[in-house]
């Protein structure tokens, strides 16, 4: 400091050492020295947020120096800005952003001043005269200068003086959160420190239109356990879903299939899978089928009916072929991956030996989702885009209803979550596994609650109905918990296929619920499709003879449940096959049968009772819910089940899985990634097997026997 006490006196000295800093790179990657000291007692401007930093003023001219550190104060203040202080000015934040004061002294504080925008508050007018500050509709972008001469938009003395500027910008007025937010932080005039219109109601009136029909928001959960959630006991911290479940219906007795794949099917058709050859075995990446494309997707339903329709996470439900995509079969919009699991951090997925991408994003119907290139964690990935594609549907202000499928890759393997949600489980007792599991639940949990103040900030929450359910029971090796119940995904037994589920109904009048309960009424996931179709008041009548039934009556306690079985796998030759036992529910019983032999598949269901060759478990499941006590020596019981099981059985279509097996060697060559037309990612191939399979639909036709394919 020697050149400057030449310049200043005694007492400018003690403030310019303790003001001016030297934010130049003392130790630059080049190796060259700079000289700290001002230049005859000027020093630059550099002026920063709580988030980021500005070498250069609104104009994109750069600030330049000034004699004074209550010059560069102005210089900041006339951005909404404040000067930096001297470890932000050290920090990255503040490195290479233009005019060369990387190499310069910079004007700087100790402390953050009090107004830096993260801590301003919003004082109402005073003397009828306050700021105004104009934001985009959608809530993207905010500004306080006119787009037309650059000029501050002033002051005024009435809120609908600052709306009608507002309006005249094709903008409106902010809320009060934004102003606060870093969106209007530095966007010129200096009015972070002054009081700024806003009134919420309004503005909410303005944003809000009333769809005619409600919203439908469904949270798909992968994977998750029956008590993996606080409602239903789980150890996990879910205080969000809890919440939501509270100001709902619970559902005690509600059911899915036994693993990912078949679920999902039945989901989107309303239709067991062994009724379009979805199942009850899940697709593998390379299998050249899927659920077959003459099946109706709830989505296309509901887009006749005027909904905007989204899918953000797991598809799972075909990929050779674009026509087995999800903007083909419905869904307006796409962000996810196409197969039935992939490492949430990176998006790749491994399968016999090769490893791929597996991340796509599309808004555009019948046209195939583009790779998306990501390292963003899963969970953290789908719930922004939830967010923006809610704010988008609200700026938009119109009367058309939203769908969101928010079919969550959470919480399936690989156990995978953001390492500080991990840490808060440490050193609890907990297994390695269970930490992971409980990191992931519980960021997902906080992303729920993302996801309902989006619709609460974009005033769509109070005509949402919202449904959540896991596709399967939790995998108790990987730390889930079912309950009581007995096994866990991969099971026919309650704790492969009875699953965690709620549904809360709309505030308003437009489909409400009452909250609070609990329902024992009985659900399966066929459900849902002619429960929405029907609160969208569209029709199901493009759609195969449903399995599902619409339960909104039964949900809302006037009735009881249309629904009296559910089945999982019968299979069309015969009682049983080499692969899956057949399951189903009558009633309050559940019959099982096998002809495996393995005691170790065998343990799981109990002692068997042998009729006909062929091991036979039926369970009262009213009554014994965990599935201890055989009743399948009753005459009169086995009889009445039997009887169910023929009446069905003629209805039933092979698995596509287990029909083509003999054709798994030779898709194997034909379903390489890298020589697919999205290039080295899964993703359609159009193999000759996929295209036949896919015109002919679920069975072996000559062809097909000709070519030897099955």
């Amino acid at each position: 400091m020697l050149r400057v006490s030449l310049l200043l006196s005694a007492a400018a000295q003690t403030v310019f050492a303790s003001q001016v800093f030297g934010a130049f790179d003392s130790n630059p990657s080049d190796g060259r020295t700079v000289n700290p000291e001002p230049n005859e007692g000027r020093a630059a401007i550099r002026c920063c947020t709580n988030k980021y930093c500005r070498s250069k003023d609104l104009n994109n001219k750069c600030l330049g120096e000034s004699a004074s550190i209550e010059e560069a104060e102005a210089a900041c203040a006339r951005m909404d800005m404040r000067l930096c202080n001297n470890e932000e000015l050290h920090s990255g934040m503040c490195k290479g952003t233009g005019c060369g004061y990387d190499r310069h002294p910079v004007w700087g504080t100790v402390a953050i001043p009090d107004g830096s925008c993260s801590s301003q508050s919003i004082p109402a007018p005073m003397k009828s005269s306050a700021a105004v500050r104009c934001c985009s509709t959608d809530g993207s972008t905010c500004t306080s200068l006119s787009p037309n001469s650059n000029t501050c938009l002033g002051e005024v003395s009435s809120y609908d003086e600052a709306e009608a500027i507002c309006t005249s910008i094709n903008m409106r007025t902010c809320t009060r959160s934004e102003v606060a937010s870093d969106l209007c932080c530095g966007t010129g005039c200096g009015y972070n420190l002054k009081p700024v219109w806003s009134d919420e109601d309004k503005i909410k009136q303005k944003l809000f239109k009333k769809p005619s029909a409600p919203h439908l928001v469904f949270f798909l959960i992968d994977d998750m356990g029956y008590a993996d959630v606080g409602f239903n006991g789980g150890k996990a911290p879910t205080p969000n879903i809890d919440r939501l479940a509270g100001e709902g219906v619970i559902l005690t007795q509600s059911y899915a299939d036994r693993v990912c794949g078949p679920s999902r099917s039945a989901l989107l058709t309303g239709r067991y899978p062994v009724h379009t050859g979805a199942g009850p075995l899940n697709l593998n990446p390379k299998h050249p089928f899927g659920t077959p494309i003459s099946e109706v997707f709830y989505p296309e339903l509901l887009r006749d009916a005027g909904y905007r329709t989204h899918l953000l996470g797991k598809w799972h439900l075909g990929l050779c072929h674009e026509k087995y995509t999800p903007t083909f079969r419905g869904f307006d919009t796409f962000m996810g991956i196409l197969l039935g699991a992939g490492k949430h951090y990176d998006h790749t997925r491994g399968f016999n030996g090769v490893e791929y991408h597996d991340l796509r994003n599309g808004s555009t119907t019948n046209e195939m989702a583009s790779i998306v290139q990501s390292t963003e964690y899963s969970t953290e990935l789908y719930t922004k885009e939830a967010e923006r594609l809610i704010r988008n549907h609200a700026a938009e202000v119109t009367s058309d209803p939203f769908h969101l499928l928010l079919s969550y890759q959470a919480i399936h393997t690989p156990l995978e979550a953001p390492k500080k949600y991990i840490k808060s489980f440490k050193n609890k007792g907990h297994s390695p596994n269970r930490e992971k599991l409980f990191g992931m639940i519980s960021y997902l949990d906080h992303s729920i609650g993302r996801v309902e103040k989006a619709l609460k900030d974009s005033n769509m929450f109070d005509s949402t109905v919202f449904m959540f359910i896991s596709d399967n029971g939790g995998r108790l090796e990987k730390g889930s918990s079912n309950d009581k119940f007995r096994r866990g995904k991969g099971s026919f037994l309650e704790g492969g296929v009875r699953v965690v589920s709620f549904v809360k109904g709309t505030v308003n009048d437009l489909a409400p619920l009452p909250s609070g309960i609990r329902s024992d009424a009985l659900i399966h996931v066929t459900d849902w499709m002619p429960t929405m179709v029907s609160l969208a008041k569209g029709s199901v009548a493009k759609a195969k003879a449903l399995d599902g039934f619409n339960v909104w009556d039964a949900l809302k306690g006037t009735a009881p449940s249309p629904r009296t079985s559910i089945v999982w796998n019968i299979n069309g030759d015969g009682m049983t096959s080499p692969k899956l036992p057949t399951a189903f529910r009558f009633g309050d019983y559940k019959m099982i049968t096998t002809s495996n032999t393995s005691s170790k598949k065998l343990e799981q269901f109990g002692e068997p009772v042998i009729r006909d060759g062929i091991k036979v478990f039926i369970f009262n499941i009213k009554t014994d819910e965990r599935e201890l006590n055989n009743l399948a020596a009753d005459d009169a019981l086995y009889e009445k089940m039997i009887s169910f099981h023929s009446n069905f059985q003629p209805s039933v279509v092979p698995d596509l899985s287990d029909t083509f097996g003999n054709l798994k060697k030779r898709a194997l060559g034909k379903a390489n990634p890298s020589k697919s037309l999205s290039g080295e990612a899964w993703g359609p191939y159009n193999s000759n097997e996929c295209i036949r399979i896919m015109e002919e639909g679920p069975h072996c036709s000559a062809y097909m026997k000709r070519k030897k394919w099955c």
